[in-house]
């Protein structure tokens, strides 16, 4: 009997696993499924559409990925950083943002998330200063011109 039990437990280990019932906090398509809800409500309305839709909704984005694991930040909420493609138009020109959401569950168990237009321009505002950095004397990419001028 319990060599029947393990073997079942063993077999049905790596299919709980792949379901995600071992996966503590929001899996990527739930992410994906938040950020466009959220956008969708936060962007939805007769302003929005007044100014020609200047800020993003759920039909602007390609796609939406993880950039690493989500950390819990508090009982039932998690951060997760997370890259959103946008459709740009054109097949090879897709533009990419990055934002720092959080996530937690609503009264039906469905994983939502907030602030998507503030988080984004956030991270637009990050990636500009590290660019800044970058290009100053002394940053990482100014040392790796510097070092390619002396190569010559």
């Amino acid at each position: 009997m319990q060599v029947r039990t393990l073997l079942l437990a063993g077999a049905l280990a790596p299919l709980m696993a792949a379901c995600g019932w071992f996966h503590d906090g929001p899996a990527p398509a739930d992410i994906d499924a938040a950020v466009r809800q959220a956008l969708d409500a936060e962007n939805h309305g007769p302003v929005n559409t007044f100014f020609g839709r200047p800020l993003p909704v759920a039909a602007d984005i390609a796609s939406i990925g993880q950039d690493g694991p989500c950390r819990k930040t508090a009982e039932h909420a998690y951060t997760c950083e997370v890259v959103i493609t946008w459709h740009s138009g054109k097949a090879d020109d897709a533009s990419s943002s990055r934002a720092s959401l959080v996530f937690s569950k609503n009264g039906r168990d469905e994983w939502q998330t907030y602030g998507v237009d503030a988080a984004i321009v956030a991270g637009a505002a990050h990636a500009m200063v590290d660019e800044i950095r970058r290009a100053l004397p002394g940053g990482a990419a100014s040392e790796g011109r510097a070092s390619d001028a002396s190569a010559r």
